[in-house]
């Protein structure tokens, strides 16, 4: 069930013909991720499905793909999870994967260059670059 509802999301999170359907799925992958922060260290496997490091894995190949929809959906999520890598619960998995969170939203911004002006890449992957940078900042400090 949990991989159902987590595929529906990454699908949505790059539907190309719903901006609201993607913004839905985006507040969707963000409340995936709060609820699986809280449930990580229950006795779970690092490899589930439900490891918050494992769902921002699935983001960061959305930012990656070449459909500019997919960066998009990937970008959309990232912003709307951004609030929750603040949280206590995701300090390691923070840590350990902001670095990396970052090389994908630089690489995907490289790339939005070529997109169609209407896809709105370009300007939501710099808002995200910048919002990871000064989550950067503060846990560099």
């Amino acid at each position: 069930e949990t991989v159902a509802l987590l595929d529906a999301l990454l699908l949505g999170v790059a539907d190309d013909s719903s901006a609201a359907k993607r913004e839905v799925c985006a507040e969707g992958m963000a409340e995936f991720l709060k609820w699986a922060a809280k449930h990580a260290g229950a006795g779970r496997s690092s490899q589930t499905v439900s490891n918050p490091e494992s769902l921002l894995r699935r983001i960061f190949e959305r930012l990656c793909h070449p459909e500019p929809y997919q960066r998009l959906g990937g970008a959309t999520a990232l912003c709307h999870c951004y609030k929750q890598l603040y949280q206590p619960e995701l300090r390691e998995v923070t840590s350990k994967l902001l670095l990396e969170a970052l090389f994908y939203t630089l690489s995907a911004l490289r790339v939005a260059d070529g997109d169609p002006e209407g896809v709105e890449t370009v300007g939501l992957l710099r808002r995200t670059a910048l919002r990871l940078g000064a989550l950067a900042s503060r846990r560099a400090s």
